[in-house]
């Protein structure tokens, strides 16, 4: 692999972790896991209190939860820009680029109401899984 495509795949793990943190907030606290960084809850005042009985009305909490999206689609956009855009180099990534984009688009139904996280697991249906799936296999053929 080429060192922009490693750096792609880099980015696009760092994304995907993003996107299980925040969807996945819930059950870590149920382990007694918090895997936001530190500074992030300081920076945005957010105790262990607020993430285990979350209000609505917490504006910090959205803050720090549209930060972390934020974060998250900055390390995708990495990935797509690092990673090939054609020919055989991007069919052997159609895997990463599949788990990428099922993974994107969990993220942005999490963007849709970030508070979501804290009623219940956000997930994508096999339908849309494979719909995504399909259109990455598509693209890696025709491009």
């Amino acid at each position: 692999l080429t060192e922009p495509t490693q750096r792609a795949g880099i980015a696009l793990g760092k994304a995907l972790q993003l996107t299980n943190i925040l969807r996945d907030i819930v059950v870590d606290l149920r382990r007694e896991r918090v895997y936001f960084p530190q500074e992030d809850l300081a920076r945005f005042q957010i105790s262990l209190r607020d993430l285990a009985h979350p209000d609505a009305g917490n504006l910090n909490l959205f803050d720090l939860l549209y930060f972390e999206i934020e974060r998250a689609r900055a390390f995708y956009r990495q990935a797509w820009d690092g990673f090939p855009k054609k020919g055989k180099n991007r069919r052997r990534l159609v895997a990463a680029f599949s788990m990428g984009r099922v993974y994107e688009t969990l993220l942005d139904k999490i963007a849709m109401d970030p508070i979501r996280v804290f009623r219940g697991k956000v997930q994508l249906s096999q339908v849309e899984k494979l719909k995504i799936g399909m259109q990455e296999i598509i693209r890696s053929v025709l491009l």
